[in-house]
């Protein structure tokens, strides 16, 4: 059986992929969300379900480059959108 594996934007550790949580970014409206399904469109990074790893995954230099956005880019990622991924990331992980 194979074990797809992913590398957490957190910690930078590789763990298989069902043990992560996905985030994707919209490339139409640029909103991120958490993809339960790991099937949602956009590009997608992964999370430790890790309080640590949160707080250093959502940092906004952290997000750009997984999500490849161009640091002179206007296509930046607001404060507000963060916060908001944040609280779901850790409704998520406290859900469990």
């Amino acid at each position: 059986m194979v074990v797809h594996q992913r590398t957490c934007i957190g910690c930078r550790q590789v763990k298989a992929k069902k043990d992560l949580i996905r985030i994707v970014i919209s490339s139409a409206e640029k909103t991120i969300t958490v993809d339960l399904n790991g099937k949602g469109k956009g590009r997608g990074a992964y999370i430790c379900p890790d309080m640590r790893c949160i707080n250093e995954a959502i940092e906004p230099e952290k997000l750009r480059r997984a999500f490849r956005i161009a640091q002179n880019s206007a296509d930046c990622i607001d404060p507000e959108t963060i916060g908001e991924l944040k609280r779901k990331l850790i409704s998520l992980v406290e859900a469990n």
